[in-house]
């Protein structure tokens, strides 16, 4: 209990200082990576409120020309608080504390599975407690992310005097939470506050695939919770029930390759093993498939990020892939393959011949065009075989008869893993941060302005893709022509025709009425300050009707052909 405690503090902690609302009405938060992230799921979320409920299966991005299907679970949770009158804080945090309270969960009873393995019942309760700590010890890593404090003694070891940092800098900087400008760091790895808490879809799913994780491991899974769950996972995250297909995939391949009993030919126990696991998990799966064409309809046919390319990490971070993988998972792997060269209940476990396959196959293609997606695969391949691991070294750690140099070994590295990643977790957690508003109070009143003025099929031109938390974006419920563009380039979509044209729009008005007007935009809503781009607001002003100006920002309406949008008066 004390470790759930633990877990779940430090989760809402972290969530703490996500997103929350200032005492003004405007809602901020001092996780970067929360800037984007969050305000893009609001437009989901904003569309499944909005919508009627026939068009709650249409998830598609808000863009009118190019539609990409987008898991839709958790923002149809925050859509439904929404069109129950819940505050927009509440049908956007509500949702991810959920799931978060999940995934801590799920991780305690899939530790308990694991060293229930490791341990017979007769082993003192004492005992089983130090499992616990090495359990989250490998947990304390995962959420950590990356190893400043060992990977600067392997730099100060290993590269030349004129091409390192000093080692005292590295080790400060790190300690302060500070981002190291050289290869040392690799921020995306860092998974609490690089993937976990800023992807509201990842969270859902990684919550979801570690409890099926941990049902699927049981001497009988039950079918009444993998049919349901499955689907669900899918309508989650892809990433994540793609991990859960996996393991499912290598439980039933190995349980079907075991030596067969005397009075049992080895084929008839291969085609025993499919029988049990297509009826347990079959239909779930087969489920799962079809609820994945329905709300991904589009993925496979315009997702071009896939390829072969051999240490393409290692690469893109300029390293040697050695070298990149002590300074982004300490002395993780090296363990990993130590424990499966010595050990055959490690390697014979499932769950790390799984995230063993993961990483290796995540260090040979891509599946997408940006780290930041193709990350989140080997995140789970971390949390896959930690648990086999901390089972291993908890073995040499307090298993009697055992040389001193087999505990000392598994001592030192349980002690570098976990002082290790400590030092991450507490420079996230308490450094120094700067605030950064998401919405201001006056992107809020426009957005609730529109969402009861702006009929539903409107399609609004605005600078979105300069900034993403713009509110004719994130909070209106409506089309957008581009919304926004790193979620195409990520995905390796083409983006700059549309976004140049879109910037000659706003640039110069008077001179592309016709563009306007052929592309079907219905009203065009600008920020006071476009970032990069140069708003011609004066232009817009002569061109279109006013509709709303509130601190600078406005709402253009352009004739549609059928009607025009009335002036309402400004809040």
């Amino acid at each position: 209990m004390a470790a759930l405690g633990i877990l779940g503090a430090l989760m809402l902690w972290t969530l703490s200082l996500a997103f929350y609302p200032n005492s003004d009405g405007s809602i901020a938060t001092q996780i970067p990576g929360v800037w984007g992230d969050w305000s893009l799921h609001a437009a989901h979320a904003w569309w499944f409120a909005e919508q009627p409920p026939s068009a709650w299966l249409d998830v598609r991005l808000l863009r009118h020309d190019l539609p990409m299907a987008y898991p839709p679970l958790i923002n149809w949770f925050s859509g439904m608080l929404l069109k129950t009158g819940a505050s927009f804080y509440l049908a956007m945090i509500c949702p991810v504390f959920l799931f978060s309270m999940l995934l801590v969960w799920g991780l305690m009873r899939l530790n308990g599975f694991v060293i229930s393995e490791v341990f017979p019942s007769s082993v003192p309760p004492s005992t089983r407690n130090v499992s616990v700590a090495a359990f989250l010890t490998c947990l304390v890593v995962l959420v950590g992310g990356g190893s400043r404090i060992f990977a600067g003694l392997i730099e100060y070891v290993m590269l030349p005097a004129h091409s390192r940092w000093p080692l005292m800098d590295t080790i400060i900087s790190a300690a302060r939470g500070g981002i190291l400008s050289d290869p040392l760091n690799q921020a995306w790895l860092s998974s609490l506050h690089a993937q976990l808490i800023p992807q509201r879809t990842f969270m859902a799913g990684l919550s979801l695939g570690v409890v099926l994780v941990y049902e699927i491991l049981q001497p009988q899974p039950r079918q009444k919770l993998l049919l349901p769950l499955l689907p669900l996972l899918a309508l989650a995250h892809t990433y994540s029930w793609l991990v859960v297909l996996l393991v499912i995939g290598v439980t039933m391949t190995m349980e079907a390759l075991r030596p067969a009993r005397k009075t049992e030919k080895h084929s008839q126990r291969i085609v025993t093993v499919i029988r049990k696991w297509l009826k347990i998990a079959g239909p779930g799966t087969l489920l799962s498939v079809l609820v994945f064409l329905l709300v991904m309809p589009s993925t496979m046919s315009k997702v071009s990020g896939f390829g072969w390319s051999p240490g393409w990490m290692a690469v893109d971070a300029a390293q040697n892939p050695f070298f990149f993988w002590i300074v982004n998972w300490n002395v993780f792997l090296p363990l990993a393959l130590v424990a499966a060269v010595t050990s055959r209940e490690v390697r014979g476990h499932p769950l790390f011949v799984s995230g063993a396959i993961l990483f290796l196959a995540m260090n040979l293609f891509r599946l997408q065009p940006w780290v930041w997606d193709n990350s989140k695969f080997l995140l789970w391949a971390m949390l896959l075989m930690a648990g086999p691991l901390a089972g291993w070294m908890l073995k040499q750690v307090t298993s009697v008869p055992r040389r001193w140099r087999d505990k000392a070994f598994a001592g030192v590295a349980l002690s570098l893993l976990l002082v290790d990643g400590l030092v991450i977790i507490s420079g996230d957690l308490f450094a120094p941060r700067q605030q950064m508003e998401i919405w201001s109070v006056s992107d809020q009143v426009m957005g609730a302005w529109a969402r009861q003025h702006l009929p539903r099929e409107a399609l609004i031109l605005s600078p979105s893709p300069e900034d993403h938390r713009y509110w004719a974006f994130t909070l209106t419920g409506r089309r957008n022509v581009q919304a926004y563009s790193g979620w195409m380039w990520t995905h390796g979509l083409p983006y700059e025709p549309t976004r140049s044209l879109m910037k000659n729009m706003l640039e110069n008005p008077s001179a592309n009425l016709e563009a306007i007007h052929t592309t079907g935009i219905t009203h065009i809503a600008v920020p006071e300050s476009g970032g990069s781009w140069r708003i011609d607001h004066g232009g817009l002003a002569q061109s279109f009707k006013t509709l709303i100006k509130v601190d600078g920002q406005a709402v253009f309406g352009v004739t549609d052909g059928k009607s025009e949008t009335s002036v309402p008066k400004t809040p």
